[in-house]
C-alpha cells in the first residue's frame, strides 16, 4: 500500500512537471498540490519531487525578469479570434463552439459567455467601443451593446431584415459602425441613436477601419467576380463619421484589405491581390482628405498580414509584415529601408511608443526585436518563456500578453513581474568566489574521493564549514560527498554546471548554483526548489538580482506553499 501511494505521488509530480512544459500552470499546481495532500480522498506520502514541482508551478521565487505563464481560461471549442478593449483591460475570445467569452485580462475572471450559434460569427462579429463597452452580434442577428462594468445590456439594435455581419467600435469610444451586406450604419454611443444610414447597393467588405483621430472610417466595397483569372476591384470609401459624407473613393485592383495605418491626412493601406495562382502584396499611400495617391508599392509572391508605423520622433517609417518577413519602408517615398526574414510565421507585431523598436511575435513562441539601425533581428532568449510548439494569435493584455495555442481550447496569460511577494532592497553583495583556489587540488581530490568519470569534472567547491564537497560535471550532473569519510551522499542529474555554495536557511536547507540558476536542497540533498539569479541566502529570505537591482523574497515552508496553491486553485 505504501509503495502504491508513493508511486501515485511521484506520478502526480511528474504530471505537474509535464503540465509546466505545456504552460498549463493551473493543472501543474493542482497535480503537485494533490501529490502533497490527497488524491481521490487518499492521503499521499511526501516526496521531494512533488515539492519541487509545486515550488516551480507557483513561481514563488520568480523575480519577474521573464514573461511566464500566469494562468489561462478555457473556451468551449478551439479558440479562434481574440480582441481587447483600448486599454487592454478586457478581452473577448470567439471559439469554434460558437461562444464568445468576455473576461478581465488581469484576473482572467470571466464576465460572461455569449451563445452565437444561430448566426455566422467571426472576428468581425464582436468589438469593443473604447474601454467600457463590448459589442457583439447575438444569436438573433441583432447587435447587443454591453456595459462591461456591470455586465448589463445598454442597447439591442434589432435587425431590419438580414442579420448584421460586421461591428466595429471606435477606439475613442464615440461611435459604433456596423453593417449588413449592403447597408452601413453609424451609431452615436452618447446619444444612443443611429446618426447615419448608407446604402451602398454593392457588397460591403467586413473590414472597417478608423482614422487615428476617429473622425473618418475606411470601408471597402467589392463587386462580385466569379472569374478567378481576372482582377477583383475594391472601392475604398472614406466616410466622415459625424455626417456620413462619403468624402473620397479609391478604386484598387485587389482582393482583400489587410490593414490601414494613418498619420495626419495620409493613409497607408495594405491590400492582398490574388489572380489565379499569382498573388502579391500592395501598399498604397493615399491622402484621404484630398483624394490623391502618393505612391503604390507591391511585393510579388508575398501575402500581407500586418501594417504598423514608427512612433519615434523623426522616424517616418511604415512597417509591412508578410508571412515571415518584416519590411520597413520610408513612408514619404515608399523606398525600402530594411527587410528582415524571421524564418517562420509572424502572428503579430508591436511598435514601441518612444523609440524605433519593433516587437515581433512568431508562431513558434519566439519573440524577436527589430531595430532598423541593425542588420539582423535579435531574440532575447529567456525573456519570453512561451513553451508550446505553435501559437495562432497574440494580443496585449493589461500587464502582459494573451496567446492562443494553435488548435487548443484555451487562452494563456503570460506576465513578467507577476510575483507580488518580492520587494526591492538596497544591499551590499560580496560577489567574491574563492572556488578557483581549489583548482590546484583537483587531481588530489579526485584521487582521495575515488571519483569516477574524472575527465568530466567541471569544478569543485565546499560548503562554508567544509563538511560537504560538491562536484559539478560537464554533463550538468552534481555529486555531493561527505568530507569527513569521503562517501558519496547524493547524485543529482541534469542540474547544471554550478560553482557556488550560497548557504543554508533557518530550516537547514542548502542553496547551490551559479549566477543564473540555483537550487534548494532538503536535508536529504534532494531538489525542492529552483531560484533564478540568487545572490545571497539569509535565515528567512533570499536576495535575488534582476537588471542591476536587488530584491528580497521570503523563504517558503511546505505549509506556506500549500496555502499559496490552495488560494490559486480557488
Amino acid at each position: 500500500q505504501k509503495v502504491l501511494k508513493r508511486h501515485q505521488a511521484v506520478t502526480l509530480s511528474t504530471k505537474a512537471k509535464n503540465y509546466l512544459k505545456k504552460d498549463k500552470r493551473y493543472d501543474a499546481i493542482k497535480s503537485s498540490y494533490q501529490a502533497l495532500t490527497k488524491f481521490k480522498g487518499v492521503k499521499m506520502p511526501y516526496t521531494s519531487d512533488a515539492e519541487y514541482a509545486l515550488t516551480e508551478s507557483l513561481g514563488v521565487y520568480d523575480v519577474g525578469s521573464s514573461y511566464k505563464v500566469v494562468s489561462e481560461i478555457k473556451t468551449e471549442g478551439v479558440a479562434d479570434f481574440i480582441k481587447t478593449s483600448e486599454d487592454n483591460k478586457y478581452a473577448a475570445v470567439y471559439d469554434e463552439g460558437e461562444v464568445i467569452t468576455l473576461f478581465n485580462t488581469e484576473t482572467l475572471e470571466v464576465i460572461d459567455k455569449y451563445d452565437v450559434s444561430k448566426v455566422y460569427s467571426d472576428e468581425h462579429a464582436f468589438t469593443f467601443i473604447g474601454n467600457d463597452i463590448f459589442v457583439y452580434i447575438n444569436n438573433k442577428g441583432n447587435i447587443s451593446l454591453i456595459n462591461i462594468k456591470d455586465n448589463k445590456e445598454i442597447k439591442e439594435i434589432k435587425k431590419e431584415k438580414d442579420s448584421y455581419v460586421t461591428v466595429k467600435g471606435d477606439p475613442k469610444g464615440n461611435c459604433l459602425v456596423y453593417s449588413t451586406y449592403n447597408n452601413l450604419y453609424i451609431y452615436n454611443v452618447k446619444d444612443k441613436k443611429i446618426t447615419e444610414s448608407i446604402n451602398t447597393k454593392v457588397d460591403i467588405m467586413k473590414d472597417i477601419y478608423y482614422s487615428s483621430d476617429g473622425n473618418y472610417i475606411f470601408v471597402g466595397t467589392k463587386k462580385k467576380n466569379f472569374d478567378i483569372n481576372s482582377e477583383d476591384y475594391i472601392t475604398m470609401h472614406i466616410i466622415n463619421t459625424k455626417n456620413g459624407e462619403d468624402i473620397n473613393n479609391l478604386e484598387v485592383n485587389a482582393s482583400y484589405i489587410q490593414g490601414i495605418s494613418t498619420i495626419d491626412n495620409n493613409s497607408y493601406i495594405l491590400f492582398n491581390r490574388s489572380i489565379g495562382t499569382n498573388y502579391e502584396t500592395v501598399v498604397i499611400s493615399y491622402d484621404y482628405i484630398n483624394g490623391n495617391v502618393n505612391y503604390t508599392k507591391s511585393y510579388d509572391n508575398k501575402w500581407a498580414k500586418f501594417i504598423t508605423k514608427s512612433y519615434a520622433e523623426g522616424k517616418n517609417h511604415i512597417v509591412i509584415v508578410t508571412h515571415d518577413e518584416v519590411n520597413i519602408i520610408d513612408r514619404d517615398s515608399g523606398e525600402d529601408i530594411k527587410s528582415y526574414n524571421l524564418g517562420t510565421g509572424i502572428i503579430n507585431i508591436y511598435s514601441y511608443l518612444n523609440k524605433e523598436l519593433y516587437l515581433v511575435f512568431l508562431d513558434n513562441g519566439h519573440v524577436n526585436y527589430i531595430n532598423p539601425d541593425y542588420k539582423d533581428s535579435i531574440e532575447y532568449k529567456g525573456q519570453y518563456l512561451f513553451n508550446l510548439k505553435k501559437y495562432s494569435k497574440v494580443v496585449q493584455s493589461d500587464k502582459g500578453f494573451l496567446l492562443i495555442p494553435e488548435n487548443e481550447n484555451r487562452v494563456i496569460l503570460y506576465e513578467a513581474k507577476s510575483n507580488k511577494n518580492i520587494k526591492e532592497v538596497n544591499v551590499k553583495i560580496n560577489n567574491k568566489n574563492d572556488n578557483y583556489k581549489l583548482s590546484s587540488k583537483y587531481d588530489k581530490l579526485k584521487k582521495d574521493y575515488k571519483i569516477k568519470n574524472k575527465n568530466l569534472v567541471n569544478n569543485m567547491f565546499y560548503d562554508d564549514k567544509k563538511e560537504l564537497l560538491f562536484i559539478s560535471y560537464i554533463n550538468k550532473d552534481i555529486a555531493i560527498y561527505n568530507v569527513k569519510d569521503k562517501k558519496l551522499l547524493k547524485e543529482l542529474k541534469s542540474v547544471g554546471r554550478i560553482d557556488t555554495y550560497y548557504g543554508r536557511d533557518k530550516n537547514n536547507r542548502i542553496y547551490i548554483g551559479d549566477m543564473y540558476d540555483s537550487y534548494i536542497l532538503d536535508n536529504n540533498y534532494n531538489k525542492v526548489g529552483h531560484v533564478n539569479s540568487l545572490v545571497k541566502v539569509e535565515k528567512d529570505k533570499l536576495i535575488i538580482s534582476n537588471e542591476s537591482k536587488y530584491y528580497s523574497v521570503k523563504i517558503y515552508s511546505l505549509d506556506e506553499l500549500l496555502s499559496e496553491a490552495k488560494k490559486y486553485l480557488k
